[in-house]
């Protein structure tokens, strides 16, 4: 009996690639190469009343940037993460599908085999009542004769046993 429910099919390989780094554009070796600069600058200078307040004002101004370049990182990032997200997001949904079919299949396998193996109990009880009436035996009952009912075992080995 053919079942009416189509299989689906899946003819191709699993894969997944990078298809190109993202380039970034920005300035920001530039404005290390002037903070490391700047940097230095207030290292070696020695402070007078117009070097203090230009050093105030370059403060404010630095902190500004370090903001700002902060900003932009943050930005940047949670750009160039979102398609590495979604891609991990569906990985990981598809993964658990995968187990869960894997489940479902195994369950159903396991189902199939008890039935299985229960008709084929069955049977061997049937034979084994018949074979104590045709040989008038009554001292012992199916179950002392631990008769071990398997699917792999055939049903001449199971009678003989």
């Amino acid at each position: 009996m053919e079942s009416l429910i189509k299989k689906p099919q899946f003819k191709g390989e699993i894969k997944a690639q990078i298809k190109s780094v993202g380039e970034i554009e920005s300035n920001m070796k530039e404005v290390k190469r002037y903070v490391e600069n700047l940097n230095n600058y207030y290292k070696n200078i020695t402070f007078t009343e117009e070097t203090v307040k230009d050093a105030k004002d370059e403060k404010s101004k630095v902190n500004k940037f370090k903001s700002q370049v902060a900003d932009y990182r943050k930005n940047i990032i949670a750009e160039y993460n979102k398609p590495i997200k979604a891609f991990e997001d569906t990985a990981k949904e598809t993964e658990k599908l995968l187990a869960e079919t894997y489940n479902t299949i195994n369950q159903q396998v396991a189902n199939y085999e008890n039935k299985q193996k229960e008709i084929k109990e069955q049977e061997i009880k049937e034979y084994f009542e018949e074979c104590k009436i045709a040989n008038n035996i009554d001292f012992i009952t199916y179950g002392q004769a631990k008769i071990n009912v398997t699917l792999s075992a055939s049903m001449k080995n199971l009678k003989e046993q």
